[in-house]
């Protein structure tokens, strides 16, 4: 499971849990219809304050994921291409010349015979 369905399933627990919670007050509250309802609005206030404090870090690990990942993709990237250039290099040499393709039929010394012969 990924850090971001994780993340998903314990907001979704919290916003549950918060929900039971306030039913369970609303319906074992010894008090009158007034402050029931000053306590739900000071509740749900309080559950406001909540999701957007857990909003606020997922936004902040998120930002901080995509850096992270761009950091790595730059650097996998250049890795390649450095690579790439290396055996470029070599296949064409330092003149900048392609190597000379073998005559068909022939093999270099010290090298085995790839060819196919039909």
């Amino acid at each position: 499971m990924s850090k971001y369905q994780e993340n998903q399933n314990i907001l979704l627990g919290f916003i549950v849990g918060a929900a039971a919670g306030l039913a369970a007050g609303i319906l074992l509250a010894p008090d009158s219809g007034e402050v029931t309802r000053q306590t739900i609005a000071k509740k749900a206030t309080d559950l406001k304050g909540k999701a957007n404090d857990l909003t606020g870090q997922l936004k902040e690990k998120a930002t901080t994921l995509k850096g992270q990942v761009g950091t790595q993709l730059n650097s996998t990237i250049k890795t390649i291409t450095d690579k790439t250039k290396s055996v470029t290099g070599s296949v064409t040499g330092q003149n900048g010349k392609k190597a000379p393709k073998k005559p068909a039929g022939q093999s270099y010394p010290n090298s085995p015979n790839t060819d196919i012969v039909s």
